[in-house]
C-alpha cells in the first residue's frame, strides 16, 4: 500500500529462492579478492619488494632488522621476512603489505630512492581506503571520506 502512490510494488526476488544464499552479499564488494588479493597484496606489494631487494647491503640490513623488531598485536600476522616470502591467502597478503609499509618508511626516503617514497605515498592512501572500506557501518560522511580518499588514491597511483 506504501508503494502504489509511488507507481511500485513488491516483487519477489527469485535469488532469495536459492538456498544459502544472501543476494545482499552477492552484490557487495568482495575485498578480501579485489583488494587484498590483487591490487594491494600482489601488484603493490611486488613493487614494493622489488625495490627494497635494489636497496643494497645497508638498507636490506635496516629493514631486516626493523621487520624483526615490528611489534606484534592479537590478529595480526607477524612475518620473519618480507622479501622472500609469498602466499595465496588474502589475509597475509594484507597483513604482510601492513608490516612492509611500516618497516620501509625508515628505508626509503626522499633522498635515498624517489621511486620509493613516491610508492609509499600510494600505499598510504591505499591503507587509508582499506581502513575505510572495511567499516561495518557506512554513513554519508564515511562514504565522502572513501571517495574523497579514491581521488587521492587515483592522483598519487
Amino acid at each position: 500500500e506504501l508503494l502504489k502512490p509511488l507507481g511500485l510494488c513488491t516483487v519477489e526476488n527469485v535469488l532469495w529462492l536459492v538456498k544459502y544464499s544472501n543476494p545482499h552479499d552477492a552484490l557487495s564488494l568482495d575485498q578480501l579478492h579485489t583488494v587484498h588479493g590483487s591490487l594491494g597484496g600482489k601488484h603493490l606489494l611486488a613493487e614494493l619488494k622489488t625495490i627494497i631487494s635494489n636497496l643494497g647491503c645497508e638498507g636490506m640490513e635496516l629493514v631486516k632488522k626493523q621487520v624483526t623488531e615490528f611489534p606484534q598485536w592479537c590478529n595480526l600476522n607477524h612475518f620473519a621476512t618480507i622479501i622472500h616470502i609469498t602466499f595465496t591467502d588474502g589475509n597475509k597478503k594484507c597483513d604482510l603489505i601492513l608490516q612492509t609499509f611500516y618497516v620501509a618508511l625508515n628505508a626509503l626516503d626522499y633522498r635515498s630512492c624517489l621511486e620509493g617514497y613516491c610508492l609509499l605515498h600510494v600505499i598510504c592512501s591505499y591503507l587509508k581506503l582499506d581502513s575505510l572500506i572495511r567499516l561495518d557501518v557506512h554513513m554519508e560522511w564515511t562514504i565522502v571520506m572513501i571517495e574523497d580518499e579514491l581521488l587521492v588514491f587515483g592522483t598519487t597511483l
